[in-house]
């Protein structure tokens, strides 16, 4: 599937959506995808900062490794949460509103994760960062790629996708100087203070987009259309295009619809299989560095390889799906990854062994997921766009959720490091096998 091309007599189309994607990419779009980016990265900062410091919590609270695990959990069970009930909203109200919630969500929860007295307030400050960080991830992926032209969206989608472990990275290297020279409550008061930030350049740089404004039109949306069209440097519309069938009835009857109800369960399927194998290695890694004898701070270290070989893995998988199919690349590309899951826990316990196989592992493995949020977009019209991805993601947070807990029981029942990883990787291997009887059609 190529994404992009053209369609005849396009300049002459009074259709708002067929000319914004059949135009080049103007300035403004391109700011509002950086915008989205960092959004993205702030996200990926937020949910790994409890991993970052899980290690340094737990020495000074004297924390079991069950505990752990727990802890790891609890923000994603919040994401989960925050995914299926809020963010459906985003197709009622718009994306920059449930934006600005999320945001609002995500600041509270990591300043009240930065002042908690104990470990039952560490616990429900992550569940409420994670209620934010889920909607957030819900509502950014549809808004990222409605900015985007035809030509461009898999590239779009690659590169905000980009942000979650270039956000991982970043934090893992902010962290660890954090928690060298401060203590691990640093961590969290940094990613507060970015979210405070990212309210005025949201306020300032990220509309609802064309797509949002026509699939659910109010008395002023041609104006606000025009005005978008205008930005972009295109041309003024006489009248909204039609509504999308179905957009009159509620999310969530439209996902499980005859019409929708196959796409919707598979695609859940795939995300929250592949989720389980993911968020094992993003939630233990620190920990099992720790485990062979390093310090806290090379724990976010190894952790941040692992970010930044998805950096470069998603970026590669953007660019080969835009040449050879989203599937053709992304099937073995999940293979891949289930492989170097299970040989991680092989590695010795030497630091520069294990950063460069950490790099490998986020290769496939975090780049793998940039391209399953592609898969997710592309599988739910606009007017349930959010919807879908948000029911995907709400119910692959809670498999990713019950990942770091079902990790820790394992170690505490005794399996070696070899074995846990093994057996977190076997998700991974089925999820593959789901994409490759999923087909993903074409969408504007």
């Amino acid at each position: 599937m190529q994404g992009g091309g053209t369609i005849p007599d396009t300049l002459s189309s009074d259709n708002a959506r067929i000319l914004l994607l059949h135009s080049p990419m103007s300035g403004f779009q391109i700011l509002g995808v950086a915008v989205v980016g960092v959004l993205c990265a702030l996200d990926g900062f937020d949910v790994q900062a409890i991993t970052f410091a899980a290690p340094a919590l737990a020495q000074e609270w004297g924390i079991a490794k069950a505990q752990i695990g727990l802890l790891l959990s609890v923000g994603l069970f919040g994401m989960a949460g925050g995914s299926l009930l809020i963010s459906p909203a985003a197709d009622v109200y718009g994306r920059r509103a449930l934006v600005f919630l999320s945001l609002v969500t995500m600041i509270i929860g990591t300043a009240w994760t930065a002042l908690a007295g104990d470990f039952s307030q560490v616990i429900w400050s992550r569940v409420l960062t994670g209620i934010g960080v889920g909607t957030m991830i819900s509502v950014i992926n549809p808004l990222a790629a409605e900015y985007a032209n035809a030509r461009r969206r898999y590239l779009t989608l690659s590169v905000i996708n980009i942000g979650y472990p270039a956000g991982g990275f970043l934090g893992g290297l902010i962290s660890a100087y954090l928690l060298a020279h401060f203590n691990w409550r640093a961590v969290f008061f940094f990613c507060a203070g970015l979210g405070v930030v990212l309210i005025a350049i949201v306020w300032k740089w990220l509309p609802d987009p064309i797509t949002f404004l026509t699939a659910r039109p109010k008395p002023d949306a041609l104006a606000k259309v025009n005005a978008y069209l205008a930005k972009c440097g295109i041309r003024a519309v006489s009248a909204l295009p039609p509504r999308p069938e179905g957009a009159e009835k509620t999310p969530f009857v439209n996902l499980f619809g005859s019409d929708m109800r196959w796409v919707t369960i598979k695609v859940t399927c795939v995300y929250t299989l592949y989720l389980v194998t993911l968020f094992f290695m993003l939630s233990w890694v620190p920990s099992l560095v720790v485990n062979l004898g390093f310090a806290a701070a090379q724990g976010s270290v190894v952790s941040a390889m692992i970010m930044l070989g998805g950096i470069i893995g998603g970026l590669s998988i953007g660019v080969a799906a835009t040449h050879f199919g989203l599937k053709t690349i992304l099937f073995p590309a999940l293979l891949i990854a289930a492989v170097m899951t299970a040989l991680f826990g092989l590695v010795a316990a030497n630091f520069g062994l294990l950063l460069f196989v950490a790099v490998i592992v986020g290769f496939f493995l975090s780049g793998s997921m940039i391209g399953l949020y592609s898969v997710i977009w592309l599988s739910f019209p606009a007017h349930v766009r959010a919807s879908g991805t948000g029911f995907a993601v709400g119910i692959g947070r809670i498999g990713a959720g019950i990942s770091p807990v079902v990790a820790g029981l394992l170690y505490s029942l005794h399996f070696t490091r070899e074995g846990v990883s093994l057996l977190m990787a076997l998700p991974a291997v089925v999820a593959a096998v789901v994409l490759w009887f999923l087909t993903i059609p074409e969408r504007t």
